[in-house]
């Protein structure tokens, strides 16, 4: 008895790998190829004084400037972190805030939010030399 019992174990392993294969196979066959869609870029400016920096933010947006014009300059002042070598944080101060409409090519037409910030180092730091953390699109 136990031929057919060993036969019939092993028709049922081999229908089970046959279909473990063949399922995930016709799923990936079937499907669309992935593909990101083509976002705007976000733009820091950034101009170096005798003891400060400027910086010009052009970022992408949806919102518009009443939704949320007085927690943009806080929002921003925490997302923008200048360190010195050191590590000592340097200060952000924002300043002028703008919407503008622009186009890219493989993005077509979209609205910025245009920001101006003014970075101070820290007293005695050097204002050529710090490492200039963003994460205001990311976060």
């Amino acid at each position: 008895m136990t031929g057919p019992r060993n036969r019939l174990t092993a028709a049922v392993t081999r229908l089970v790998a046959g279909i473990a294969i063949v399922v995930p196979a016709a799923l990936l066959l079937g499907a669309s190829p992935a593909a990101a869609h083509p976002m705007p870029y976000s733009v820091v400016e950034l101009d170096v004084y005798q003891a400060s920096v400027s910086a010009r933010l052009e970022l992408p947006t949806q919102a518009t400037m009443s939704e949320r014009a007085e927690a943009i300059p806080t929002y921003l002042g925490r997302r923008i972190g200048p360190t010195g070598t050191g590590g000592k944080a340097w200060q952000v101060s924002v300043g002028d805030l703008s919407l503008s409409s622009t186009e890219q090519t493989s993005t077509g037409p979209y609205r910025e939010l245009v920001a101006e910030a003014l970075l101070t180092p820290p007293p005695g730091a050097d204002v050529r030399h710090f490492i200039f953390d963003n994460d205001v699109i990311v976060h």
